[in-house]
């Protein structure tokens, strides 16, 4: 039996159709062994309390927005800043669902006015609509929804609301209006979170703020999906005035790792995501509070080597790097990785049981699974266990104790680091364009590798 949209399985109507068919246990009475419940949903998280551990015995298999992006199976996300005028800190914040969100009624008197209601037509058709784009708005209820299509109609462009006080025949007619090309805009109150397939939309509008992470990933999901002709989608996050909740805010820049108040200007927010982490990874402890509070755009990332130390250098954290002896590198996506021969490096990557496996990866070739840990520590045990036994010429080289890294760089050294494909990918992977003074080998050393294993992961 498959159910779709399972994270809504706990609920009362799951339920009673589970315990009918005997796939959970009642009044005693074991659930029924001859038979698999298969799970699938988008949403892979609940925003309550309760577990879909209820229903479910194991996450086989799980891929993050990000994910499905990268791996083509899902169009990326350009993201867009357009400035409200509403005062999102007088809005009383409520707990719903187990998720702060700012209150619906609150929110609702204070984004639906003629103002700024004419500033998301504007922030629409000077992105959007510039672009031939069929889009979709979220607005904040019924009565925003009506008042945002209403304003559409009003500078020319073809809009029309749907919510769930329509008959579900005008609703149907509505949204076939939309897929034909009748209508540009289609704008909605919370009608279109789920459950509809439009893979021509390639633009969203968020008029309607939220601190719902799960709300926010609902509603750019529309945009998603793949189509014939369709590059991308647009994502334009109406923000106002919220210093207070700053912080909570959620947006496509906020969704995707990237500090508050970081405008992409149009790059697509994994691209950004990636060489923000590439960034702070490089960096021992990654950036302060206070650094990233500084970062606004793409381009405030590779400025920000002008400002931090970079004889900080270092390949993990403190607290991890006191597991293991040897001077293993944390890549971006979270593997760590040591390059044990020229030819091999072995990686220790989590799994989706949250388990750790230690890897060794051949040069260009697929990797090959060595052994799993419950934990990170135990993983790097086995790991440096494995260097001591397969490769103990390397034991000098790979130790990150060893007294020539502490040592002043050579020139040779400098050379390799200043060879045009090293240099070009400092600058690209890594945002360094002029190397520091006073590098040691060590510093060198690690600069080299992580150029090196940024390219195999690119490759992978």
């Amino acid at each position: 039996m498959a159910v779709d949209e399972a994270h809504r399985a706990v609920a009362e109507s799951y339920l009673i159709v589970l315990h009918h068919f005997r796939f959970l246990s009642q009044n005693g009475q074991p659930p029924r062994q001859d038979g698999l419940l298969l799970g699938t949903t988008a949403t892979s998280r609940r925003t309550d309390e309760i577990g879909l551990g209820h229903v479910f015995d194991e996450v086989v298999f799980h891929r993050t927005l990000r994910d499905m992006i990268e791996a083509d199976r899902l169009v990326p996300l350009r993201g867009f800043l357009w400035r409200g005028d509403a005062d999102l800190d007088a809005i009383r914040t409520t707990i719903a669902h187990g998720e702060q969100d700012y209150d619906e009624r609150a929110l609702a008197r204070a984004v639906n006015t003629p103002e700024r209601n004419r500033i998301v037509v504007d922030a629409t058709r000077h992105i959007a609509l510039a672009e031939g784009r069929p889009t979709l708005v979220f607005t904040a209820d019924v009565a925003h929804s009506d008042a945002v299509a209403a304003c559409f109609r009003a500078a020319g462009i073809t809009a029309a609301s749907v919510h769930g006080e329509l008959p579900m025949r005008e609703r149907a007619a509505i949204l076939e209006a939309f897929r034909s090309g009748e209508v540009d805009v289609l704008v909605n109150c919370n009608l279109l979170l789920e459950g509809v397939d439009i893979p021509k939309i390639a633009a969203v509008v968020m008029a309607r703020p939220t601190q719902s992470a799960l709300l926010f990933a609902q509603a750019i999901g529309r945009g998603c999906r793949k189509a014939a002709g369709k590059a991308d989608c647009i994502v334009v996050d109406i923000v106002d005035n919220a210093k207070q909740h700053a912080a909570s805010l959620v947006t496509l820049p906020t969704l995707f790792g990237l500090p508050p108040h970081f405008n992409l200007a149009g790059r697509a927010a994994h691209e950004a995501a990636r060489q923000f982490e590439e960034a702070a990874t490089l960096l021992d402890g990654g950036f302060d509070e206070q650094t990233v509070l500084r970062i606004r755009s793409p381009a405030d990332i590779p400025r920000l080597f002008e400002e931090v130390d970079l004889l900080r250098i270092a390949g993990l954290p403190r607290r991890v790097s006191r597991l293991t002896r040897f001077a293993w590198q944390r890549l971006p996506d979270g593997t760590f990785a040591l390059p044990a021969r020229r030819d091999l490096r072995l990686e220790i990557a989590p799994n989706t049981l949250g388990h750790y496996e230690i890897r060794e990866r051949p040069l260009d070739a697929p990797a090959n699974k060595l052994a799993e840990f419950g934990d990170l520590a135990g993983a790097f045990r086995g790991a440096d266990g494995t260097v001591f036994s397969r490769f103990q010429e390397r034991v000098r080289l790979l130790d990150k104790a060893a007294r020539w890294r502490r040592e002043p760089a050579t020139e040779k050294q400098l050379d390799v680091l200043r060879a045009p494909d090293i240099t070009r990918d400092l600058a690209r992977f890594l945002g360094i364009r002029d190397l520091p003074k006073g590098l040691t080998k060590g510093q060198v050393q690690i600069l080299i590798d992580r150029v090196k294993a940024l390219r195999r992961q690119r490759r992978v």
